[in-house]
């Protein structure tokens, strides 16, 4: 009976950790390839409306800041949603009560730290 489960857990040791998956990767397993077409890039997401006073956002849709204080602190007095405020400050990282992060040093007001009322609305916060 012990070399029957010894021998079944030796043959299902090494398949159980080849077929691991990390999801510290930001790329996806590699699987079968689609060949039978061309490839299309993607558009990404769209982005209308104009620019936003105040908002140095970039190319890059990772990170940006707020270099202009008085439109975001009015904009934050309307009360936003956390979803209104991701879409309007789409690359600013919003971090919610109860929200775990870094304890890294931001000097670029690129990450805020909300205040929520009863409601789940913003109403006001930090740059940290």
């Amino acid at each position: 009976m012990h070399r029957f489960l010894l021998s079944a857990l030796l043959v299902a040791a090494p398949l159980a950790a080849s077929a691991q998956i990390h999801f510290d990767s930001p790329v996806p397993p590699a699987g079968p390839k689609d060949t039978s077409g061309p490839v299309v890039p993607s558009a990404g997401p769209k982005q209308t409306g104009g620019p936003i006073a105040g908002f140095s956002g970039s190319n890059d849709v990772r990170r940006c800041g707020i270099t202009d204080l008085a439109p975001f602190n009015a904009y934050i007095a309307t009360r936003p949603t956390p979803v209104e405020f991701r879409a309007r400050y789409s690359c600013l990282t919003l971090v919610l009560p109860g929200d775990m992060s870094t304890r890294e040093l931001r000097m670029d007001n690129s990450r805020y730290f909300a205040d929520l009322d009863a409601h789940g609305r913003i109403q006001g916060g930090a740059f940290r």
